[in-house]
């Protein structure tokens, strides 16, 4: 049996970095750290837990062109963001046919969208699932003559 640990990579390609300007990856992961394969760590933390899962921020600067992402391929990665330090980004997911189904701000908080079986929007959840909108569809009754 081969007990060399594995080594996933990811690398981007034609995001013509420049290597005097600050970065920052954040990235929610399970079991799986997520390292950079050069450049300088400015700052490297975990901005918050929601049971086995972590956010984390890595800052970063001296890599021109593109980033090598070196992570352990048996664990999980998830809304990977990276961005210039000064930016703000806001990600969304798309069920087809349907909807939205989430937001994740510039502050990394989660929103959650649900459709009931007809397409139509029924929940607004918040990153703990609290609901924060609920929507009910009536039909107007016939008018009887």
């Amino acid at each position: 049996m081969d007990m060399t640990p594995q080594i996933g990579v990811m690398e981007t390609e034609n995001l013509n970095l420049s290597s005097n300007k600050e970065y920052v990856i954040t990235y929610w992961e399970k079991n799986c750290e997520l390292a950079i394969g050069s450049g300088t760590i400015l700052s490297n933390k975990i901005l918050q837990t929601k049971g086995s899962w972590h956010l984390h921020e890595i800052r970063f600067t001296g890599i021109s062109g593109n980033v090598m992402l070196l992570f352990d391929p048996a664990g999980f990665i998830q809304e990977l963001r990276l961005y210039p330090v000064n930016a703000k980004m806001t990600t969304y997911t798309y069920a087809p046919l349907i909807g939205m189904t989430s937001q994740c701000d510039a502050s990394n908080k989660i929103i959650y969208y649900e459709y009931d079986g007809f397409s139509r929007l029924k929940f607004i959840r918040d990153e703990n699932k609290n609901v924060l909108q609920q929507f009910d569809y009536k039909y107007q009754q016939a008018i009887n003559q």
